[in-house]
């Protein structure tokens, strides 16, 4: 397991922490998110949350937005809000 860092880990009390990392659409900052996901991911750690956060105002592929996903859940900025406070309100 590599040590990656994130720059907004929020705790959500309990001990429970939701990483939230934004990506830009080019291939390295693509890459580096994925793979610093999965590799949380793959502790499977009920108490990380994980979401990769896109700017949908900006021009993305769709195989680029489906690597995304294969990190964390992703989601557009546009919704961000929404999906944040679902999360506050579930946790």
């Amino acid at each position: 397991y590599k040590s990656h860092k994130f720059a907004n880990v929020i705790p959500l009390g309990k001990g429970r922490r939701f990483i939230v990392d934004p990506v830009t659409p080019d291939a390295a900052s693509i890459n580096a998110r994925v793979v610093a996901h999965l590799d949380v991911r793959v502790l499977k750690d009920p108490n990380i949350e994980q979401r990769i956060i896109y700017d949908d105002s900006q021009k993305w592929s769709a195989e680029s937005l489906n690597l995304l996903t294969m990190g964390a859940p992703s989601v557009a900025f546009s919704r961000s809000e929404e999906v944040f406070e679902r999360l506050a309100h579930y946790h």
